[in-house]
């Protein structure tokens, strides 16, 4: 063995991190230490966001569910809220002719108006008429209804206190001459009309009307462009 081989046996050569290949896949602990930290920064941040947008979903929710109650509770709204068969019969002690409830329809109802609404509607108008129709098509409507017009000059109008205080009846009948028996074979009974109305800040509003006589009472039109509230003009 020479001099220089017993050297190397006995002092082999210094190897740094940097002469093995994978050396640059290694951190030194202060790298490692910084990114831990940085990781944990960012998963904390988008916690937090989260849960802010979260809140801030809750807040603009709530904010507009307040809104509507508060229109709600500052202003009328008139719905109908049943619609009774009306039968005449004779007073057994007068003799006289008298209109009762029936269990079904022989000749005129009674298109019952109620304000769900938290202050009292004035200028209240109800109006309407029975009609035949099929199932199939549109439900007839009440030409003289306009959801942006106004009601007819002959009709009554009537202030109207919040439920349970009061309620507002309206009989109504065929228009046209047109009685049960006149109804064609498919053809439904109908009860149709309107409600006009106007809240104490002088905002009007129309309700529309549209009942059919289905399973022993009148309910409403399967439509979902029927029986809406509008504000009127």
């Amino acid at each position: 063995m020479t001099a220089t081989e017993a050297q190397a046996k006995t002092n082999p050569p210094n190897r740094s991190v940097n002469n093995y290949p994978w050396s640059k896949f290694l951190l030194d602990p202060l790298t490692l230490i910084v990114l831990a930290a940085t990781m944990v920064g960012v998963f904390w941040y988008a916690c937090e966001a989260k849960k802010q947008s979260g809140l801030l979903d809750k807040s603009v929710t709530q904010q507009i569910n307040n809104v509507q109650e508060q229109i709600a509770d500052s202003r009328p709204i008139v719905l109908a809220n049943g619609i009774q068969p009306l039968k005449k019969v004779k007073d057994e002690k007068t003799g006289k002719e008298k209109i009762i409830i029936s269990d079904i329809p022989t000749a005129d109802v009674h298109l019952i108006a109620v304000n769900f609404g938290k202050t009292v509607a004035v200028n209240v108008v109800v109006f309407g008429e029975l009609a035949f129709g099929r199932a199939e098509h549109p439900a007839p409507s009440d030409p003289r209804c306009d959801p942006n017009g106004d009601p007819p000059l002959d009709t009554p109008k009537t202030p109207l206190a919040p439920a349970p205080e009061s309620f507002y009846g309206s009989r109504i009948g065929f228009r046209n001459g047109e009685t049960l028996t006149g109804r064609a074979e498919g053809e439904n009974l109908f009860a149709i009309g309107c409600i006009y109305y106007d809240a104490l800040d002088k905002k009007r509003y129309y309700t529309d009307v549209c009942t059919m006589w289905r399973d022993g009472s009148f309910q409403p039109c399967w439509s979902p462009y029927r029986n809406f509230i509008r504000e009127r003009p």
